[in-house]
């Protein structure tokens, strides 16, 4: 009888330790608040739309599976580094004076230290500079000599006075919208050429050609370089050609209410890939990020733009499967799913899906809709009690509550009488224990419950502690039985009685093999009544 309280008194602190443990959980949770779910923009890797470089994190992590993300220079993780490359696309923020220093220090930790920047805006200056390096991101923009297809010839708001004065009648005027998107051609190795479209691409510059070595990798064959604060809407450019039947250019362009015209320059080889080494640092820069955004690689033409990929990553990490590649994530900028929801014009630069699983994940957190629920309860039964007319039925109905708590609370003990053993499961038993010797090969549940009803009724009448009383192992070491082997023998019998009686929704999906599970069951039973046989003689002999 005290056993069996204990057990209950035993289970109720369990519960209300794993209640209060719960309780500690949600307000921890509350504390912490939501989660960060932010969305990220532009030429993150973490940004799965269309502008994003989620493709290409993914397609570098499977050739070089040392591949991690950084969104913190001020929490770099510790890695070894033999070999590593440095990746920035298009990034959007501008390095602060510890980032450079984080950046600096984590390259002299390697033993070998690369960087692959593709950009166009010219950010990533700052790591040229950080790493004396004589490449410089221009910013200026790459036209092409030929307008794409189908744009036409289009003239808006221009003086007819400023064309008839600058341009003769044969002139062609096309919209420098028609213009962005040049060819270039990118040879990696001497059997290997690449020929892709750009987008708005930059020029990249050499600002001086001291303790360098220096390699066009990427070229436009001939185009203009414009100054990017010309382009807008109103820019054109405009050519014709003049008595020596040479071709002239102009760019006409607006400044902010006045136009203006440029001759522009029709320049040769205008350089979009870079490779410079620096006291065995090699450094590849790309005039334009786009090429290896998702919109890319999601393409008919992802094939041309992968494989460049891979080769231009290749030649840095000299194909050793263990290289370190560190995508920079940190230069991106990132807003909350409500901020995106609220502003249209970020909606289309992000899937919808991942702005709902966001926004579902922040509004489904304890931390978001507890707090308020919790108030209004508060607001709710202040409001009530109040009222005089409901305040008696209030506290009825509280004490009522409390009452049926209470009582719930009282332990019903039940009476173990000292049984006797049925006559019907000793002759199941031994019937059982017969057909094991026999080498019957078919067991199931009910063989299985006639065992374990037979020893427990055994313990019980001769031991005074059931199968299930913890303290079997400690009673039977009295009869020189091993206590381990009790222990395993009790969890393994109560374990297979538990999934007969119980029938979870697992154990009828998954099969027990009941022959096997019978047969140790006996073996271990049998065991252990060797140990008490004595007295169990006296009474069945």
């Amino acid at each position: 009888m005290t056993e069996n309280i204990s057990r209950k008194d035993l289970k109720l602190v369990i519960s209300g330790a794993v209640a209060m443990l719960i309780f500690i959980g949600v307000l921890a949770v509350l504390e912490q608040g939501p989660p960060s779910s932010y969305i990220y923009l532009g030429s993150s890797p973490l940004n799965i739309g269309s502008l994003g470089t989620s493709e290409i994190y993914m397609i570098t992590k499977q050739i070089y599976p040392k591949t991690f993300l950084i969104l913190s220079w001020s929490h770099i993780p510790t890695v070894s580094c033999e070999k590593a490359v440095l990746i920035i696309i298009s990034p959007e923020k501008y390095y602060s004076e510890e980032d450079l220093y984080n950046i600096k220090s984590f390259a002299e930790k390697c033993n070998s230290f690369n960087i692959f920047i593709a950009d166009e805006s010219g950010v990533s200056n700052q790591i040229l500079e950080l790493f004396n390096s004589s490449l410089r991101i221009s910013g200026k923009i790459i036209l092409s000599t030929e307008p794409i297809k189908g744009s036409g010839l289009e003239i808006r708001n221009i003086s007819q006075m400023m064309v008839s004065s600058l341009i003769s009648t044969n002139m062609s005027l096309y919209p420098v919208s028609s213009l962005l998107y040049p060819e270039a051609v990118f040879n990696i190795s001497s059997d290997k050429k690449y020929v892709v479209r750009l987008d708005i691409a930059s020029s990249i510059e050499e600002i001086s050609k001291e303790s360098s070595y220096v390699e066009t990798i990427g070229f436009v064959e001939k185009g203009f370089v414009v100054n990017n604060s010309y382009i807008s809407e109103e820019s054109y450019v405009a050519s014709f050609k003049t008595s020596g039947e040479d071709m002239v250019y102009y760019l006409i362009y607006s400044q902010g209410s006045e136009r203006y015209y440029s001759m522009l320059d029709l320049m040769k080889t205008i350089r979009v890939g870079v490779l410079e080494t620096i006291d065995k640092i090699n450094i590849l820069v790309i005039g334009d990020g786009s090429l290896f955004l998702n919109q890319v690689l999601r393409s008919d033409l992802r094939y041309n733009y992968m494989d460049l990929y891979i080769d231009l990553l290749n030649k840095l990490c000299d194909k050793d499967p263990d290289c370190l590649v560190i995508f920079d994530g940190s230069r991106y900028n990132k807003l909350d799913p409500y901020e995106i929801i609220s502003n249209p014009r970020y909606i289309s630069l992000v899937p919808m899906a991942q702005i709902i699983a966001m926004f579902l994940a922040k509004l489904l957190h304890p931390a978001t809709w507890m707090p308020p629920m919790v108030s209004w309860i508060d607001n709710l039964i202040n409001e009530l009690i109040n009222m005089s007319v409901l305040r008696p039925l209030i506290i009825l109905l509280i004490g009522l509550v409390s009452s049926l708590i209470w009582l719930r609370r009282e332990i019903s003990i039940k009476d173990y009488s000292f049984r006797e053993i049925r006559y019907v499961d000793i002759l199941n038993f031994r019937e059982l224990v017969e057909n094991i010797r026999r080498g019957r090969i078919k067991f199931d549940e009910k063989d299985f419950m006639t065992l374990y009803n037979y020893m427990n009724e055994i313990f019980i009448h001769y031991l005074g502690v059931s199968l299930e009383d913890p303290v079997l192992p400690k009673v039977l070491s009295d009869y020189n039985v091993d206590p381990n082997f009790v222990s395993r023998y009790q969890k393994y019998m109560n374990k297979y009685k538990n999934k007969i009686v119980k029938k979870k929704i697992v154990d009828r999906i998954i099969p027990v093999a009941w022959g096997r599970v019978v047969r140790k069951a006996a073996r271990d039973s049998l065991n252990i009544l060797e140990a008490i046989g004595s007295y169990v003689k006296k009474d069945f002999g």
